[in-house]
């Protein structure tokens, strides 16, 4: 018997991946850098895979601006990429279905 429901946020609810990777692709036009694009599809869906970004940026004088801007260019990139992405197929009446059952309801995710 189903006693709670625990949806992982990212590519379940909304699909995350894209947008984050849409961001940081951005960012490294931004900065000249070229993108690795399969660096970052490798580690889609997986929190075991070490890349760090970042590492393409690190010691960097040439930088359009300082990292901490960078930084934040990217998370508001990801934000407004998240903010346009539909809720998935099925999540809303999976939702009401719960509610329905009075299903208690989590939210799990390991992205900030």
């Amino acid at each position: 018997m189903i006693q709670a429901l625990i949806f992982d946020f990212d590519g379940l609810i909304i699909d995350t991946e894209s947008a984050i990777i849409k961001a940081w692709q951005r960012a490294y036009e931004l900065c000249q850098i070229e993108f690795p694009a399969d660096q970052f599809n490798e580690v889609v869906g997986h929190a075991d895979i070490p890349f760090n970004p970042w590492d393409d940026f690190k010691n960097r004088d040439d930088l359009p601006m300082p990292a901490d801007q960078l930084k934040k260019y990217i998370d508001q990139s990801v934000l407004k990429e998240v903010e346009e992405k539909p809720v998935l197929p099925g999540i809303l009446k999976t939702i009401e279905t719960a509610k329905e059952r009075e299903l208690p309801i989590g939210v799990a995710s390991n992205s900030k």
